[in-house]
């Protein structure tokens, strides 16, 4: 009876543990993420996955983790540690201060320790104008202020932090700015993201490589590379889950997107739900008592001009 009633108390205790500290046991972790969360020797850490697998959840529990768990601090700021300094400036970007603040709420505080007022574990939100999201204090003497992609480059310039992290693809004008921040504390960057944007230089860094070659470190993921979780037990990605958002998408483009995890390049493409697989057509014959219209568009030419068009249009 004893021997059980211990079990069940230990057994007690570990959900109880589970319940309070979401961030480490709410979700299980992919294998890029599992990997992505150990990682700390590469200062630049990139995702760049298919829809729906985590890529938020992924840095906010790491940033969770890492803002409470001061023993890791040595091993990520290691010269900081040693001046008895806490690496105390942390930025968050998204795409708008209104985002920041929905994703707060519906991502944040379902991953936050329960307790906030736990002295290792606790935190306090603040907000500022207009009721955005501004500062997540943990306990710990992390101060994670939240930024957005909204803000010139100007506006980003004052502070020097140990880890920014930009969820979304962010625009590249904001890159050199943001890079500098964390130079002077040999800090981090993080970037978890969908190529909605298609950005060249991203692309140029993520599936060519040319950039930031010996420095960063990369994941590009599909929905395939997550049918299982790093455990080994099967995911809900199965091969028919798969189709169906396959299905689901309105063209080629979107299926390399949002499945594949890959860059594609729509440059002057004005529907973007345009297929050449899907909306051009086999050769037909015209019958010759239809009218035919032509429409020109002579283009602005030069090298960096956009093209000219020419649309035919034959009607009954």
């Amino acid at each position: 009876y004893k021997l059980k009633l211990a079990k069940m108390q230990k057994l007690q205790a570990q959900h109880e543990l589970e319940e309070s500290l979401p961030h480490l046991y709410l979700h299980k972790r992919y294998p890029f993420q599992a990997e992505f969360e150990a990682e700390f020797q590469k200062k630049y850490q990139i995702i760049c996955a298919a829809n729906q697998l985590g890529k938020s959840s992924s840095l906010i529990q790491r940033v969770i983790k890492v803002a409470t768990e001061k023993e890791l601090w040595e091993k990520y700021w290691p010269e900081t540690v040693k001046t008895r300094m806490v690496p105390a400036q942390w930025w968050y970007l998204y795409p708008s201060m209104e985002v920041a603040t929905v994703e707060f709420d519906e991502k944040w505080r379902p991953l936050l320790p329960k307790n906030e007022n736990d002295p290792q574990y606790g935190w306090k939100i603040h907000l500022g104008k207009g009721g955005y999201v501004r500062l997540l204090e943990f306990r710990s003497g992390i101060n994670l202020y939240f930024k957005s992609y909204e803000q010139s480059a100007t506006n980003l310039q004052s502070g020097s932090c140990y880890l920014i992290v930009c969820d979304e693809e962010l625009p590249v004008h904001l890159l050199p700015e943001l890079q500098m921040r964390v130079n002077a504390t040999s800090g981090y960057m993080w970037f978890g993201f969908t190529a909605t944007l298609g950005q060249p230089l991203w692309k140029d860094i993520v599936e060519d490589r040319r950039k930031w070659q010996k420095e960063a470190r990369i994941w590009q993921v599909s929905l395939y590379d997550c049918q299982k979780y790093a455990d080994g037990t099967a995911s809900k990605w199965t091969n028919e889950r798969i189709k169906e958002t396959i299905d689901r998408c309105t063209s080629d483009a979107e299926v390399k997107r949002r499945v594949y995890g890959r860059f594609v390049r729509e440059e002057g493409l004005v529907y973007p739900t345009f297929s050449r697989e899907k909306h051009v057509i086999p050769y037909y014959k015209v019958p010759d008592d239809w009218m035919v219209y032509v429409g020109i568009d002579y283009g602005s030419g030069g090298n960096k001009g956009h093209p000219s068009s020419i649309p035919f249009v034959a009607a009954n």
